[in-house]
Formats: structure tokens, sequence, C-alpha cells
């Protein structure tokens, strides 16, 4: 098969491609109760269906804070974040759906979840009809284990 020379190559390119550098350099906020703790960066993505089984919230509704306007709530509680992270987030339909999904802008973000909000006016109908995903990424910090 491999010689032992090929094999240590391989392993060691290997190795370097596993191998991540992730630099931050400020957040919203530190770490409530781990400023003096291990803390290491973390970065976190995810898609968001445009629809839920789970709870309704995480569906697009017609957002009564901004009138006219649509919002979705987007769990990232998996992440594991300490602190609030940095997130960036955009909409983007299925494969197959016509249509285009508004531009968006993040809002209320918290260790566990963020909101989601159109810029332009529509509907949560008009929004359900063209199968907007929203596609995110945050930057924080997760605990030393």
């Amino acid at each position: 098969m491999f010689s032992l020379p090929s094999t240590l190559l391989l392993l060691s390119l290997l190795s370097l491609s596993l191998q991540t550098s992730l630099k931050i350099l400020n957040t919203p906020d530190q770490p409530a109760g781990h400023s003096g703790d291990c803390r290491k960066p973390l970065l976190c993505s995810g898609v968001s269906l445009h629809f839920s089984t789970v709870h309704p919230v995480y569906s697009w509704w017609d957002s009564t804070f901004y009138r006219g306007r649509v919002a979705k709530r987007v769990n990232m509680s998996e992440c594991g974040f300490v602190s609030n992270a940095v997130v960036t987030a955009t909409a983007r339909t299925r494969k197959g759906s016509a249509g285009n999904c508004p531009a968006i802008y993040t809002s209320r973000v918290n260790v566990r979840e963020f909101n989601v909000y159109s810029v332009e006016e529509l509907s949560a109908k008009e929004i359900g009809k063209v199968n907007c995903d929203v596609h995110w990424i945050a930057t924080g910090y997760t605990d030393c284990d």
C-alpha cells in the first residue's frame, strides 16, 4: 500500500488541514461571569428553515414591533456561546422556489437565539410563498471544556 514516508507525509498534511485558527478582536460584551475563566473562540453557522414544526416562533411571522415587516427567530443554542455572539445572516430561497427573499437584519441577539427582520415591507403570507431560509454565521466564545 503506502510506504512509511508516504504515510507520514499524508498524516502530516491531514493534521495541518485539521488545524484552524480563529482570532476574535472584540465582541459586543464580555462573557458574563466568565471574565477570569478560560474561554475559547467559536465560529458556528447554520440554516434556519422557512417553516418550523417545533414552534411557530421559528417560522416567519408578521412583526408587531416593526409594523409592515416580517420577523423570524433563529435558534443557535447548540453552539454553546457564553456571551452574545456577533451574527451575520442572509435570507435565501430554497432550490426551485420562485421569487426573491428580502434583505434582513439581525436584532435581539443573545447566547441562544436571535431575531431577523425584513428591511422592506411585506407580510408573512407573501414571504411564505417564496420559502426563504435564513443562512447565518455567529462568532463568539464558549467555555474551555
